[in-house]
């Protein structure tokens, strides 16, 4: 039996009980509060995911690959054009996952999920930067002094 990653996080959603943890586990924990915490999330593994990936049996999970025009998503791994990434497009994927891009916000949910809207956004930008890099090199420079 396959399935992909969505398939796999709604069975993983089953689980709901996760241990109660102390707020400032890295700051104000003694060395007993992180040995504990330790314990109880592997208690919690063992006994609550386990059980679920045993009932999958030989399943195998795997990362939807995810295409829109020159961007991919697989695994969490996103990729597309390394010039336009390296200009704007890691900028503008920073503004997406802080909530910050507009045009992401209003039209997001236009997408069957999020990973596709976000590839949409990347892609709708992408073909704006190269429609306007080309542009660029068809306007004929002005002469300083001429305007």
């Amino acid at each position: 039996m396959e399935m992909n990653i969505d398939q796999a996080k709604h069975l993983l959603e089953r689980v709901t009980e996760f241990p109660d943890l102390p707020h400032n586990l890295l700051s104000t924990a003694t060395d007993d509060d992180r040995r504990d915490a330790i314990a109880a999330i592997l208690r919690w593994w063992n006994e609550k995911i386990v059980p679920i990936l045993t009932e999958l049996g030989a399943a195998e999970v795997r990362p939807a690959l995810k295409v829109v025009g020159h961007f991919t998503l697989e695994g969490g791994i996103l990729c597309g054009p390394r010039d336009y990434m390296e200009e704007q497009g890691d900028v503008l994927l920073d503004k997406i996952l802080a909530r910050e891009d507009t045009i992401f916000n209003m039209t997001k949910d236009q997408s069957p999920d999020i990973e596709t809207a976000i590839l949409v956004r990347l892609q709708t930008d992408y073909a704006g930067w190269l429609g306007f890099k080309q542009a660029v090199g068809y306007i004929p420079s002005v002469p300083k002094g001429t305007s």
